[in-house]
């Protein structure tokens, strides 16, 4: 908690919310605060001065973006884009029992695409951090 970013500004957010508030984004890249960013559905143009988070994302070292269709308003800033698998494609938890979780597919994903918790784990895994996903 005293390592996150937005706790001065945001502090009922980094309470509640395990994301960070990134309504500041411009200024944490501009101060080297942040150097890198995944955005699951992120859309640039919710802002409305979306330019400078166009040009935050791209001073940025690396950007990857996770989304089920191209946004060029988002997606030409960034280094990459990973296929998210839509909602059909996905294994929708209907049941819990304990720590299992049952579910179900209505659908195979199509070609590369994976869902937003398989991408994060392999993320992960490929920083270094086997043991934790």
């Amino acid at each position: 908690m005293k390592k996150r970013l937005d706790i001065n500004y945001f502090p009922v957010w980094a309470k509640y919310i395990h994301e960070i508030q990134i309504n500041l984004l411009p200024e944490y890249v501009k101060s080297g605060k942040v150097k890198a960013i995944l955005m699951w559905g992120g859309n640039l143009m919710m802002w409305l001065q979306s330019h400078e988070y166009q040009e935050a994302i791209r001073c940025l070292d690396f950007a990857a973006a996770i989304d089920y269709f191209y946004r060029p308003w988002t997606h030409d800033f960034v280094d990459i884009v990973l296929p998210a698998a839509t909602c059909p494609e996905r294994k929708a938890p209907f049941a819990f029992f304990g720590r299992r979780i049952y579910g179900r597919r209505v659908m195979k994903p199509l070609g590369e695409c994976k869902e937003d918790w398989q991408i994060a784990f392999d993320i992960g895994v490929r920083l270094g951090y086997r043991q934790e996903f």
